[in-house]
């Protein structure tokens, strides 16, 4: 049997510690078949399978991770924290007494107090409080209303108070024993001068009790399970709730932020001092008055901006040109609830503004799409929008399909020349229309053979594609071809507004093709049911190969 030296193991445990803490900094997960919860549960069980090993795996564990996520350490009040170490260094026995209380209380914290560097929060915007997740309900693909225990805004006052104070006072007794060091070899090396190192010693210790204290405490990272918004009163955010101290007032890092009407460059400029990281941009029914606050937040945040979202704007393509310098680190880009045309399509998978778009959700009209791919002798009556191009049954002449073929030739070209290092990994086309909204109740026979080939055809342009997504009718036909004919893409998800038939004969044909094709490693079906309240999803097949 083979034995890894202790110093190895630990060198290993080092490097887990990194990514441990790189796991536990993250507020969105933005991969392909990555989930955040289930992240988090895949990473709290791995600390504590670590520490579980023996001592030395717990130890170095302990030494060596530096985020908090929800006050995931002990913790005890500031009087217990006095009583715990005593910062007089008259007495060696007080001092190895005191040594002893701290590693007594800390023993058993797999995340050491004095180690904190990072913490991280959860908010649920609709209750609204901060919540650390318990019981249950912990570490799951969903949460459980009993799995959620809400944090005050007072609890995480002192809990900040307590982990500054205790590491300011942690850092003073250092400083204080490096300096009773440093005072006793001076005396051992120079006896005569003991009168005058006696009051620089003085001096030191007074200068040091005025200095400002480094701790290793220095930033606040907040998920917002969906929004904040400053449309009201800036002082009414959460953020600006809590009490200040030397790291609430400068470094907090948000998840999403919201801009829409009546967001001011007041309120932005105020933020911009709490917040130096946003990872998140949502632009929401905003119309050109907006455009300067929205270009200000570009250039406040663009250095950490990763996701941004759009809905019910106007003048995207303006929006977006004139802030193209400052969209290189985007990645995530989603439109939605607004039809966009053939010409934002191009645009937007164009390398004008977007250098490493990976994700891209996008809302069409499927009437209009359908038409515009099918066939002469498939076409069908389409709706009389002209939100994806004015070709339709209604102007069906030869000049509005030759513009419509002019226009479908440029975004080939675009994809398959022009944008050489197109690293789009998932795309997701959704169905929104200005006449009939955003449901399709079509079965699968109205997506035709000619429709379903050119609609293929335009996804094997994109050859970095992994995962796609597609909402409106009975689309299985469609991802039927897909999965035939495009073995890059992997990954699937499918909501419908209708089945084809019985439900349990509809599932089984699914689960029939998925078995057949072994490339496939996630599909997820969903069906869509539009109420009073919205719309609700019911997962039919969650199917995942790992």
């Amino acid at each position: 049997m083979i034995t890894i030296p202790l110093y190895l193991q630990k060198f290993i445990i080092k490097l887990l510690c990194k990514h441990i803490d790189r796991q536990n900094k993250i507020l969105e997960i933005i991969d392909l078949n990555s989930e955040y919860r289930k992240n988090e549960s895949v990473n709290k069980k791995l600390m504590l399978s670590l520490a579980l090993v023996c001592k030395d795996w717990f130890k170095t564990l302990s030494d060596n991770l530096t985020v908090a996520v929800d006050f995931n350490y002990k913790d005890q009040s500031s009087n217990l924290l006095n009583e715990e170490i005593n910062f007089h260094i008259d007495n060696n026995n007080n001092n190895n007494n005191n040594n002893n209380i701290l590693e007594i209380n800390e023993t058993y914290s797999i995340i050491k107090r004095e180690n904190i560097k990072t913490i991280k929060l959860h908010h649920d915007y609709r209750k609204p409080f901060f919540y650390k997740i318990i019981g249950p309900g912990g570490g799951g693909l969903t949460r459980a209303p009993e799995g959620e225990e809400e944090i005050s805004i007072k609890e995480i006052d002192n809990k900040f108070y307590n982990l500054i104070n205790f590491q300011k006072q942690l850092q003073k007794k250092k400083q204080q024993q490096q300096q009773q060091q440093q005072q006793q070899q001076q005396q051992q090396q120079q006896q005569q001068q003991q009168q005058q190192q006696q009051q620089q010693y003085q001096l030191q210790q007074q200068y040091q009790e005025n200095q400002l204290i480094n701790i290793p405490f220095k930033r606040i990272l907040i998920r917002n399970i969906n929004i904040i918004t400053f449309n009201g009163n800036v002082d009414e955010l959460i953020i600006f709730k809590f009490q200040e101290n030397e790291v609430v007032k400068n470094n907090i890092q948000l998840l999403e932020l919201e801009i829409r009407k009546n967001s001011t460059m007041d309120y932005l400029e105020k933020l911009k001092k709490r917040v130096p990281k946003l990872f998140s941009l949502y632009i929401n029914c905003c119309t050109y008055l907006e455009e300067p606050i929205i270009s200000e937040a570009f250039k406040i945040w663009n250095h950490s901006l990763n996701q941004l979202f759009v809905s019910h704007t106007f003048g995207l393509q303006r929006i977006l040109s004139n802030n193209a310098g400052m969209l290189s680190n985007v990645k995530f880009l989603e439109v939605y609830n607004s039809a966009i045309s053939l010409k934002d399509l191009t645009f937007l998978l164009s390398p004008m503004v977007f250098k490493d778009l990976h994700h891209l959700f996008v809302d069409i009209c499927l009437r209009k799409l359908v038409y515009c791919l099918s066939d002469q002798q498939e076409k069908r009556s389409d709706c009389n929008c002209n939100c994806f191009t004015d070709y339709s049954s209604i102007n069906n002449s030869s000049n509005y399909e030759d513009s419509f073929n002019k226009d479908w030739l440029e975004l080939k070209e675009i994809i398959t020349v022009t944008n050489k290092t197109l690293s789009l990994q998932s795309l997701f086309i959704g169905n929104s229309c200005s006449t009939f909204g955003s449901t399709l109740h079509w079965k699968s026979e109205k997506f035709k053979k000619s429709f379903i080939n050119n609609f293929t055809s335009f996804l094997s342009w994109i050859s970095p594609l992994k995962k796609f997504s597609i909402h409106g009718g009975d689309n299985s036909i469609i991802l039927f071809n897909i999965i035939k004919n495009l073995k890059n893409i992997i990954y699937f998800e499918s909501l419908v507004d209708r089945i084809s038939g019985n439900e349990d004969n509809y599932k089984l044909n699914i689960n029939s093709v998925i078995s057949k094709n072994q490339h496939i490693k996630q599909f997820k079906l969903l069906k869509l049911t539009l109420s009073g309240a919205g719309f609700s999803k019911d997962s039919l097949i969650d199917f995942e190969n790992s």
